[in-house]
């Protein structure tokens, strides 16, 4: 708005801006510049200024959650906003057409579900305050809770807790960025609440009902032979199929392993036995030929990657609590020490062990490799990639000198260098549309990758040539939706 005075005593009045829109007839808004937009209460005449930081075009601007929260994109953030308080915040975001859904039921915090992801923008903040893999996108599954009750003095409080899978709880401290801990039930959870301080919890369970049961792949395993497959599955199954050597041949259920809490990873390290490990803290094996299962070993956090040694005789887990545990069937007169081995700054999901380190990688965004006594060798760091998300599963070659780390529609590969002595990275392969890896399988011959994304709804196979990866040769990769029934 713009006044000015004429020479003839006149009073001329101009109102500059890109374009003005009234919203559901409440709000009007009113486009200073391409990068700004005022949102005015026509009611009470209140005022909030939307501007980017960074100078990026805003697009469309929303109004959602009983008239109170401010919703818009650019092309690379996302702007939110709450009217009520003014607090405003823009955070870095690429572009998903639009499929978020936005939750509003806490006045503290965004709740944003897309593509099995939860992210949490705090209002006023312009960092995101914690991202999460999960499938249940329901706030009644979901509870945040935001310095509550806080003295004067004390720390930051910020807790979360959210469903794993459909019988098992985990709860994040936002202001550590770590695994608090994990609760596994026996029966299916549909309510959860923390109190307000962040230290207890309470659910509600809900009896298991006859008819089609959702649950997520957590860890896959091809067979020595590689005829055969394993699946470890978040429903408490592990099923083992005959695939045969082409993608047409019938695939039959040969082994199926009940268990008594969701299996969160799976390593099938030598004949007829496969490995697992539970939301509960055991690492179990299980036999094909007598199809029985027993118990290796056991641990107070959520086992939540697992991964064998080029041989198969050595096994190594990694916990919620950042724990990695080695155990040997037999270590081949190396001498090398079995039990805790190193503590990971986060719970390590993604863990291969190749044959000259050990590689780790979790939510803060690091690719860690570690000697075979637990020191650190080399640390590939993405944390200001704001393309990049949390690192999720990890294979190595059967070689061993190579792995792939799986993230958010993107493969990352390290080439081991026997004349630098070092890790090398490869170029990252994009893959639109698979969302979260949730895990990976390479076929012992090294001529197939499987990688599974936490939708089991879909059976989708298509090929793609990777380049050189190390010493293994150039390879096709079969990516797909593994379902059941």
């Amino acid at each position: 708005m713009r006044i000015k005075g004429t020479l003839c005593g006149g009073v001329e009045q101009f109102d500059c801006c890109l374009r003005r829109s009234v919203y559901k007839n409440k709000f009007e808004m009113t486009y200073v510049g391409p990068s700004q937009v005022i949102v005015k209460n026509l009611s009470t005449g209140a005022r909030v200024v939307l501007k980017s930081q960074y100078g990026y075009e805003i697009d469309e601007v929303k109004i959602l959650g009983k008239d109170r929260y401010l919703v818009a994109h650019t092309s690379d953030t996302l702007l939110l906003g709450d009217i009520g308080s003014s607090r405003l915040s823009e955070v870095a975001w690429q572009g998903s057409g639009g499929n978020e859904k936005f939750f509003f039921d806490n006045e503290s915090v965004c709740m944003i579900f897309n593509a099995g992801e939860l992210t949490l923008v705090e209002y006023g903040s312009n960092d995101i305050l914690g991202s999460v893999r999960t499938e249940f996108m329901s706030p009644h599954l979901v509870s945040v809770r935001i310095n509550e009750r806080q003295q004067k003095g004390m720390e930051e409080n910020k807790r979360l807790a959210y469903l794993i899978d459909i019988k098992t709880i985990a709860t994040v401290d936002l202001v550590g960025g770590y695994n608090a801990g994990t609760i596994s039930h026996d029966s299916k959870i549909d309510w959860l609440e923390l109190n307000e301080t962040g230290h207890k919890l309470l659910f509600r369970d809900k009896k298991m009902r006859y008819g089609r049961k959702s649950y997520a792949v957590r860890g896959m395993a091809f067979s020595p032979d590689s005829t055969k497959i394993a699946i470890g599955q978040t429903d408490n199954i592990v099923y083992v199929y005959r695939i045969g050597e082409e993608w047409g041949d019938k695939k039959v259920i040969c082994n199926k392993f009940i268990q008594t809490s969701a299996v969160t990873c799976l390593s099938w390290p030598a004949e007829n036995i496969i490995v697992f490990g539970l939301a509960e803290g055991k690492v179990r094996l299980a036999n094909t030929k007598n199809n029985k299962s027993s118990t290796i070993y056991g641990t107070d956090s959520y086992v939540v990657s697992l991964t064998s040694n080029v041989s198969g005789k050595g096994i190594l887990s990694g916990h919620a609590d950042g724990s990695i545990v080695r155990f040997f069937f037999d270590d081949e007169g190396s001498g090398e020490s079995q039990g805790k081995l190193v503590t990971h700054p986060c719970p390590p999901y993604a863990l291969a062990w190749a044959s000259n380190s050990i590689v780790a990688a979790g939510c803060d965004k690091k690719i860690v490799a570690y000697g075979k006594e637990g020191n650190v060798i080399q640390t590939f760091d993405y944390s200001r990639d704001s393309s990049e998300k949390e690192f999720t599963t990890a294979a190595a070659s059967p070689g061993g000198q190579s792995v792939v780390i799986g993230s958010y529609d993107r493969l990352r590969v390290l080439n081991w260098s026997p004349r630098r002595g070092a890790w090398e990275e490869g170029k990252p392969k994009e893959i639109a549309h698979l969302y979260t890896i949730t895990a990976l399988a390479w076929k012992r011959d090294g001529s197939r990758i499987c990688a599974s994304s936490a939708f089991v709804e879909l059976s989708l196979p298509a090929s793609l040539l990777f380049s050189s990866l190390g010493q293994d040769l150039a390879l096709t990769a079969l990516y797909f939706f593994m379902a059941t029934s």
